[in-house]
């Protein structure tokens, strides 16, 4: 009997214990710092700075927003569940995710998928602001003698349509059809689908990468000689020849970290390019005056001995991949990362004077309204666009 109440006592300190631990662990989870990474947003915040009237009539929904994106062992169990139903089920855990065919993953937000549905098309008026945009930087570059290009670099599923979970594409004209549309056949406007789906036939899956929304550096390349080829046939504007492309692990992919599944992805290198590394060498790029470049992503400046002209390109994150070609081409690269704005568009060019302007965006940024204050900005500097005709 002595035995047996030990053993119930035991029991009882064991049960009180866990029942205590339970409780206590994801309170004390509040203060161990939680990654931002997975989810590809901040998490809420302790609410301690606002102590006005609104801020305090706001800390209980801050409170539970906080508790909520930091109780303890969340990142343990958004792990698991992410694992089993990646695993078990093969889907993504993550809305931002959809797990494709032969476990290609693709891009949900943003509304990309609305897109891949074809039920969310481009709306005109958006589209006609990006056609004013455009438009009005090429008159303004052709009036200076600079060359303009707009390249649109694909977004995943434009290409690998076939590997989206069964069922989800649809028929008929996409979001970016519609603003090509209304945009019209240009010199200037680039649309990257041809040759990448053309090189699919050579290449099969190693463009884009598996697990993120990115192309690899083969896919890039292709892109790159695009833009290059038209440029013209001048010979100092014959793409880089690349010899061939090795597969080479690549670090934790967008996709997959949002998706919480660990994966190893492929990324295909050039063998030969760049055939110079002072060419891709980076250094901080000269701001303008009045021009506050510290919350740009990227502005920076390459220069290369054996390249010809200058240019100054406005990108996104696609850009990266194809930075060793372009860097490799030119004798001056300078890149812009996060900001359209077209004040800093005009201040930057009439600094760097370029022989060429490139704008490059991702297809789903299209639905980003794009700045149209080109008149605004020019009159700040004392300059005036002209109705030349664009080029």
């Amino acid at each position: 009997m002595a035995d047996q109440a030990r053993l119930s006592r035991l029991f009882d300190i064991v049960l009180t214990a866990t029942f205590v631990g339970a409780i206590f662990i994801p309170f004390a989870g509040l203060w161990v710092k939680s990654s931002d990474l997975a989810e590809m947003r901040t998490l809420a915040q302790f609410p301690i700075d606002d102590l006005s009237w609104n801020g305090m009539s706001r800390l209980p929904v801050d409170l539970t927003a906080y508790a909520t994106d930091r109780f303890g062992a969340r990142d343990a169990l958004l792990n698991l569940q992410s694992r089993i139903a990646y695993h078990v089920f093969g889907k993504s855990a993550s809305p931002k995710v959809m797990i494709g065919k032969q476990k290609w993953m693709f891009y949900a937000a943003e509304r990309s998928v609305e897109d891949i549905q074809r039920i969310d098309l481009m709306p005109p008026d958006l589209a006609d602001l990006w056609r004013r945009s455009t438009e009005s930087r090429a008159r303004w570059l052709k009036a200076k003698g600079i060359v303009y290009r707009v390249y649109f670099a694909p977004d995943k599923h434009s290409i690998y349509a076939d590997l989206l979970p069964t069922g989800v594409a649809a028929s008929g004209p996409s979001r970016f059809d519609g603003l090509l549309s209304k945009l019209g056949p240009k010199p200037y406007l680039i649309d990257g689908r041809g040759p990448l789906l053309n090189a699919r036939t050579i290449y099969a899956d190693r463009l884009y990468l598996h697990t993120d929304t990115h192309w690899t550096h083969l896919g890039a390349y292709v892109g790159y000689k695009q833009i290059i080829s038209s440029l013209g046939d001048d010979m100092r504007h014959k793409p880089l020849q690349a010899q061939s492309f090795t597969s080479r692990p690549l670090g934790e992919s967008d996709l997959s970290r949002m998706a919480r599944i660990p994966t190893i992805d492929m990324d295909e290198v050039a063998s030969n390019l760049p055939a110079d590394e002072s060419c891709v060498k980076e250094s901080p790029a000269v701001a303008p005056q009045a021009v506050d470049s510290s919350k740009l992503q990227k502005f920076a400046t390459t220069h290369c001995a054996t390249g010809h002209g200058t240019v100054l390109i406005f990108h996104d994150s696609f850009m990266s991949a194809m930075e060793p070609y372009i860097s490799s081409q030119f004798r001056e690269v300078t890149y812009v990362r996060g900001s359209r704005d077209d004040f800093l568009f005009a201040r930057m060019v009439d600094q760097l004077k370029p022989d060429i302007v490139i704008d490059e965006y991702v297809e789903r940024a299209i639905l980003i309204p794009p700045s149209d204050n080109l008149e605004q900005a020019l009159k700040q500097m004392g300059q005036t666009a002209t109705s030349a005709s664009p080029r």
